[in-house]
């Protein structure tokens, strides 16, 4: 004896349920979706997944920078470009810079200041740097700047008014992030590391996200030390031999294009 079979057809209102239910899920992940495309286009999507990851975020770098001391850059009479440089860094060494209009340069001249009525002007010296001029000094004293590290790559220095992030890409496992860590000036011979750049925003440097490996955290974080340290060690040793004469460090400018050291 054969079986029946019995065919169940969908009522016509629970069709109509069932479309609109699937609609709805349809326009709600429509709607996540773009919410979420909208805060990252406005900058808003990272700073929200940091924060909830428990990152320290100091402020906005721009913000932070604009507190910088700003130092105008000297201006030299009856300039002479220098064709080399000696930079003397105390402990660390010497550079030996032979100067291109592009990159580097180095001017002797006088800074216009007549002393007790005389014609005479105290000699004075600028060494200034583009941003591809401050990576390829890097690039002759550090194996990061030369891409031979393989957990960073891409280094570069982004100038402000202020200050310079000093950028690069950490390789956190399945990804690459794009990190910078910020320098501002704190007087005319100084300057402090206020943290580290993601996206435009600063975060506290001991507070990095967890994505990152942690050797790589810990690289980072001594290596922030390290530039803190050492780099404002060279600006009170530096002397840099030109023409004949020595010259001291005696300000720092900086501006969207160039850094300049005023020495004399």
């Amino acid at each position: 004896m054969a079986t029946g079979m019995r065919i169940q057809r969908i009522q016509p209102g629970r069709q109509r349920q069932i479309q609109w239910g699937c609609g709805c899920g349809l326009l709600a992940g429509f709607a996540v979706l773009f919410g979420c495309v909208g805060l990252y286009v406005f900058g808003l999507l990272t700073p929200i997944i940091l924060s909830l990851a428990g990152v320290d975020r100091v402020g906005s770098t721009d913000d932070l920078l604009e507190t910088a001391p700003i130092v105008p850059t000297i201006v030299i009479v009856e300039p002479v470009p220098q064709q080399r440089a000696v930079f003397d860094l105390g402990d660390y060494g010497q550079e030996i810079i032979n100067t291109n209009t592009q990159s580097y340069s180095v001017v002797v001249g006088g800074d216009g200041n007549h002393t007790g009525g005389s014609s005479v002007t105290t000699t004075v010296a600028t060494a200034t740097f583009s941003e591809a001029g401050l990576l390829d000094v890097c690039r002759q004293r550090s194996g990061v700047c030369r891409g031979e590290d393989s957990r960073f790559r891409n280094v570069r220095f982004d100038l402000r008014p202020g200050g310079v992030v000093i950028l690069t890409e950490v390789n956190a496992g399945v990804f690459w992030q794009r990190i910078g860590v910020v320098l501002r000036l704190t007087g005319q011979q100084s300057f402090e590391v206020i943290g580290v750049d993601i996206d435009g925003s600063t975060y506290n440097i001991g507070s990095l996200p967890a994505f990152i490996p942690a050797d790589t955290r810990a690289t980072i974080n001594e290596a922030v030390r390290d530039v803190d340290r050492i780099g404002n060690e060279v600006l009170t040793d530096l002397i840099v031999s030109t023409g004949g004469d020595d010259y001291r460090l005696q300000a720092i400018s900086i501006d969207h294009t160039q850094l300049t050291l005023t020495l004399r």
